[in-house]
């Protein structure tokens, strides 16, 4: 079987002219193709972005809670030893006039004993003390609590990182005049 030069060239003809028909793309097709996959690849590193972040913060949220939640049951845990008594209140305070920490004295009329539940918070280690946290607990997102006095009214104020506002307490009872 011989091959026809003539058939051969027939058939360049026609593989050359079907592949010109082909078409390619254009430049308008391109640029648009570009944009499409540069809006996709900015939202998929948006929602990324996102996700980590609001990661972060709920890590950061929860530490926070965390410790919102020891330092008010602490506090609550506190002032029950002696809310149902009367009692007496005296302010240990700082150089600047802050009020650390609170004593409560309560006297037993009928013994003549007294009792001192104390509470203070070192700011400089960060440590809640209570009578039953002698050694104190420490806090990584707390920076300070702070303690106001106003007769048998106790407002403990709980300052943590990255708030503006503190969180407050107040407790009251029978206090002693």
């Amino acid at each position: 079987m011989q091959s026809n030069p003539a058939i051969i060239d027939r058939e360049i003809q026609i593989m050359k002219k079907n592949h010109s028909k082909k078409r390619g793309f254009t430049l308008v097709e391109v640029v648009i193709t570009l944009a499409v996959t540069i809006i996709l690849m900015t939202t998929i590193t948006s929602l990324i972005v996102a996700v980590v972040s609001e990661r972060r913060r709920s890590v950061s949220d929860y530490d926070v809670s965390n410790d919102l939640y020891f330092a008010e049951n602490a506090v609550y845990d506190w002032f029950d030893n002696f809310a149902g008594s009367s009692y007496t209140l005296s302010a240990e305070t700082d150089e600047n006039g802050e009020i650390y920490g609170v004593i409560a004295t309560v006297s037993d009329d009928a013994t003549g004993d007294s009792m001192e539940y104390k509470i203070s918070f070192d700011a400089e280690n960060k440590k809640l003390i209570t009578p039953k946290y002698m050694d104190g607990w420490s806090f990584s997102t707390i920076s300070n609590v702070t303690f106001n006095l106003n007769g048998n009214t106790i407002k403990v104020n709980i300052t943590y990182d990255g708030a503006s506002v503190p969180v407050s307490i107040l407790l009251s009872g029978r206090a002693s005049r």
